[in-house]
């Protein structure tokens, strides 16, 4: 890519906008033009569900009518967000319908100029990989599996992941990071949610400890005991779900083995407040550890705090605003004795 100045680099998911694509007052194309007007990102991110009504066999004119707004406005398309389903309907899909669903999915990320595609991290198995990396390479269009949430360098799904990457053999297969990995702390408003359903302050306090203390396994095992014994109350079971996959509570420096692999990146966020400065150092920890291995890809911007917060309480362009203030000053601290323009 060449080295980039910051607004070159930075990204913002349209996955941010959940709420207000909820609110469907707007269309998905409306909102992407909205962020793009705003000034605050250049560069989005489109998920594909979430954007395209038939995706992945999305209306050509719904693709093209995006890629014009984006030209229009001198934007530009980061990561289209897809996915490969082996549930399709009723019935489980084989290998050629996997690897049709994904090269339909390379091609609009191709006719959005996307830099690359993400997908989950166990998306395809390694034979698939291979054999889409030649049309990837065509169209200029990277496969990126995204690691993400309680994932740990060792997970099975990890090193499942990787190890495809490394038989594909191509720098048009790699790996899209997800900050969530990194986290020090639950997000507030996950733990203002919590006693508002219900939890006492003091099993709040013990499901954060446990969960900064223990590796996963370990946590799962100890809150469904728990529960099970009536030791934690049972409205913590309609948050298992974000505390068993979401968040994770890995050091970048972990990841150093990865870092090579990685062609994008996603910077997850839950709320606008940093008092203790925590979500600034990681960040910074983050770009340091890249661009020790000479990365120079995307910083993209992702609300996750739509799952708590309604648009009463916050918008996702001024969630986005305060968040890109703190990307970007972590941005130049990691850049540091380096050409910033």
């Amino acid at each position: 890519m060449g080295k980039r100045s910051f607004d070159d680099s930075y990204s913002v998911t349209m996955f941010s906008f959940t709420n207000e694509l909820l609110l469907a007052d707007k269309s998905p194309l409306t909102l992407a033009q909205d962020l793009l007007e705003s000034g605050l990102s250049k560069n989005i991110e489109v998920d594909g569900p979430q954007h395209f009504r038939k995706f992945p066999n999305a209306d050509p004119s719904e693709v093209a009518g995006l890629r014009r707004a984006i030209d229009s406005l001198k934007g530009s398309c980061s990561l289209l967000g897809g996915y490969a389903d082996r549930a399709q309907g009723n019935r489980l899909v084989g290998s050629p319908e996997v690897v049709s669903s994904v090269s339909r999915q390379i091609e609009i990320a191709h006719q959005l100029g996307a830099f690359g595609l993400r997908v989950q991290a166990d998306a395809l198995t390694a034979a698939e990989a291979k054999e889409l990396a030649k049309l990837a390479e065509e169209s200029n269009v990277h496969i990126l599996f995204e690691l993400q949430g309680s994932m740990t360098p060792d997970s099975p799904t990890t090193e499942a992941c990787l190890d495809v990457v490394s038989q594909v053999g191509s720098e048009y297969v790699g790996i899209m990071f997800d900050s969530s990995l990194f986290m020090t702390s639950f997000p507030g408003p996950l733990k203002r949610t919590m006693l508002q359903r219900g939890l006492p302050s003091a099993s709040v306090v013990e499901l954060e400890h446990r969960w900064l203390d223990s590796s996963l396994p370990d946590y799962r095992n100890w809150v469904l005991t728990q529960l099970k014994d009536g030791k934690l109350p049972p409205s913590t079971g309609q948050f298992l779900p974000t505390l068993f996959s979401r968040m994770g509570h890995s050091a970048p420096s972990e990841w150093s083995h990865v870092a090579g692999s990685i062609r994008s990146v996603q910077l997850k966020f839950w709320d606008q407040e940093d008092e203790a400065g925590e979500l600034q150092k990681a960040t910074t920890e983050l770009m340091r550890l890249l661009r020790s291995a000479e990365y120079d890809g995307f910083y993209c911007s992702e609300w996750g705090g739509h799952e708590w917060y309604s648009l009463g309480d916050v918008s996702a362009l001024d969630a986005v605003r305060w968040h890109r203030s703190v990307v970007e000053k972590s941005w130049i601290e990691s850049h540091l004795g380096e050409s910033n323009s």
